[in-house]
This record gives structure tokens, C-alpha cells and sequence, in this order.
């Protein structure tokens, strides 16, 4: 059985699903405390149950109600928080952004935001859902799924591609960890001595690498 490589849980522990519990928790405590305001204080319990043609009638349309006083500062809220995720992209991707805090405090904002931003719109609007606004208000929540969808399948990728940088001994040793357990599989000799020609001796030097090209520079993977 092949073990992870020296260094490189160290490298990646913040993508880890465990490194997202913190930030996990303290948003939905935040998604608590906004639905407890405004269902229990603001008096939205009575008045989301209220049918729509007779909502206006309700006490509490005047505050909650989408250009009403909570309803109109909650949209404001949504909107600053929503655009967080773009400004989190941009730091990915804009050298000039890349001395502005680590990463992973970038991540952790950018996952309580996606996920606290969603609720404030959706009390925002009311939980009124047709016309125009239902097609940008799914729209989101089709965008919002994606996230916890790509997250999943992100920490899952080999890493190499989660941009985890291998030194050259860490990759002769791996390359002979799986030498060794194909040769514990029976696999033919003629194919394993063909593997040991192709691949360089142990000890070796790493051969000489040219600078890497400008497009994959300026990339940054995580």
C-alpha cells in the first residue's frame, strides 16, 4: 500500500474537508442568528405563511417586504456578500492581489460569504419567487450547489493537480513504491524490466529544467 509523501499533508491541510469544519460552523451559526432575527424578532414566521395577495395587509410587511426597511438592508447585505466569490477569483488568478492575505483565509471568507450571502437574498426577496427574479434566484442556488459540488470533487484530485509541489527524490520514491507493489501483483518480468529501463536509477540528479512558460507562471491553482 502506497503511504502519502513526506511534506505533502502538510502542503495541501487547509483543502482538507476537516481544515472547513471552522468556517462550516461559524456559518451556520450566522445563517441561525439571521433566520432566528428575522423569523422570531422581525415577525417573518407570521408573515412568510401569509398568503401573497393579502401579505400587504400583514404588520410586518412594511419592514420585510423587498424594498422595506429589513428587507432592503438584507439585500444590500446579500449583494456585498455574494460578490466575495469574484473577488476571491480574482485573487486566484491577479498577481498583483497575491501579497494581499494567504489563501486560506481567502477560502474560508469566500465559503462563509457563498453560503451566508444566499440567505440573506432569499429573505431579501421575500420568499417570493416568479417572473425574472425566480430564474436569477435559482440561478444562484444552481451556483451555490456547484460550489459544495466542485469542493467535493476538488480535495479529490491527484496532487499533482491540486498544485502540490514535489521535489525530484519525492517522485524516484514514489515511482519505486509502485514498482514494488506491481512486482507484488505477479506482474510478467519482461514488463518489469521494461518499466526499469524506461524509468532513471535511483540516486540519480534531476535532469535540467528550462524557465516555464509565461501562460503557466501566471497560473495559480489554488
Amino acid at each position: 500500500m502506497l503511504q502519502p509523501l513526506r511534506g505533502a499533508r502538510r502542503t495541501d491541510e487547509w483543502l482538507r474537508p476537516s481544515a472547513l469544519v471552522n468556517v462550516l460552523v461559524v456559518s451556520g451559526a450566522a445563517v441561525a442568528a439571521v433566520t432566528a432575527i428575522v423569523l422570531f424578532t422581525a415577525g417573518g414566521w407570521d408573515y412568510y405563511r401569509t398568503p401573497l395577495r393579502v401579505r400587504a395587509y400583514a404588520q410586518a410587511h412594511a419592514a420585510l417586504r423587498p424594498s422595506g426597511t429589513i428587507g432592503h438592508a438584507l439585500g444590500i447585505a446579500g449583494l456585498l456578500m455574494m460578490t466575495v466569490p469574484v473577488l476571491y477569483s480574482m485573487r486566484k488568478k491577479w498577481r498583483v492581489l497575491g501579497r494581499l492575505g494567504e489563501m486560506r483565509h481567502w477560502l474560508n471568507v469566500h465559503i462563509f460569504c457563498g453560503i451566508v450571502g444566499p440567505v440573506l437574498v432569499t429573505f431579501h426577496a421575500a420568499l417570493k419567487f416568479n417572473g425574472l427574479i425566480s430564474v436569477a434566484y435559482w440561478s444562484m442556488v444552481i451556483v451555490v450547489l456547484s460550489g459544495f459540488v466542485g469542493r467535493y470533487l476538488y480535495v479529490r484530485m491527484p496532487r499533482t493537480i491540486r498544485g502540490i509541489e514535489l521535489t525530484y527524490e519525492e517522485i524516484l520514491a514514489e515511482a519505486a513504491d509502485l514498482r514494488r507493489e506491481m512486482a507484488s501483483t505477479g506482474l510478467s518480468p519482461d514488463l518489469l524490466a521494461l518499466l526499469d529501463a524506461l524509468s532513471p536509477p535511483a540516486g540519480s540528479a534531476a535532469p535540467a529544467a528550462g524557465p516555464a512558460p509565461s501562460w503557466f507562471r501566471r497560473t495559480r491553482l489554488v
